[in-house]
This record gives structure tokens, sequence and C-alpha cells, in this order.
């Protein structure tokens, strides 16, 4: 459970059921302050047009969609899976490696 964050991919990444907050009791309604607004960023808007995580706008749908994946927490599998090998590129554990050498090899330059 989350609030639209980047943790999303990590979730993709491990095949881990995903449930956004959309909602927060006791603040204001504006849009400004709303969670969903987090949907503007692409690499988020790409995730949720994947139809890989659920959003709760209630706590009644957010116990829903709790039950939902303790039931089946394979609900969404593909489509994680899918976001997973469509967007992270190095999933091996060596994406830091990767990352230094490429930064030695252009100070080498």
């Amino acid at each position: 459970i989350c609030i639209y964050s980047t943790l999303m991919m990590e979730a993709c990444l491990k095949d881990l059921p995903m449930i956004n907050l959309s909602y927060f009791p006791n603040t204001t309604n504006h849009y400004y302050y709303r969670p969903e607004r987090q949907l503007e960023k692409k690499h988020l808007s790409l995730i949720f047009k994947q139809n890989v995580a659920k959003m709760a706008y209630n706590n009644q749908e957010l116990i829903q969609f709790i039950e939902g994946y303790l039931a089946n927490p394979k609900l969404d599998s593909q489509q994680r899976r899918k976001v997973a090998q469509d967007q992270l590129f190095i999933t091996n554990g060596s994406s830091a490696n990767k990352t230094v050498q490429t930064i030695v090899e252009i100070a080498n330059q």
C-alpha cells in the first residue's frame, strides 16, 4: 500500500500487489493536495494505463482491495511483469555496477 510513488516500480519488479491510497481522511479535497495528482507524472501514469495497481478512494475500497489481493496475490501479476519488462531495463541486481561502470567510462574520456 503506497501513495503513488516509484515504489510501484519495485512492486512490479518483485511482482507484488499494489494498492494506492487516493484519499486522505481529514484533509482538504482541493485537487492540488490529492494523491492521484501524481498521475500527472509520466512514469506513474504509464503504470496505471497497464492496470497494475488498485486505487482506493475510501476505506471501503481499501478493505475490498486488500481482501482481494490476500485471496489472490497473483491478481494483476501478468500486467506487473509486463511493466517490469517494458520499463525496467536492468533487473538482475547489477544496475549499481552498470551505473558506476558508465561513470568511470565517461570520466576516462
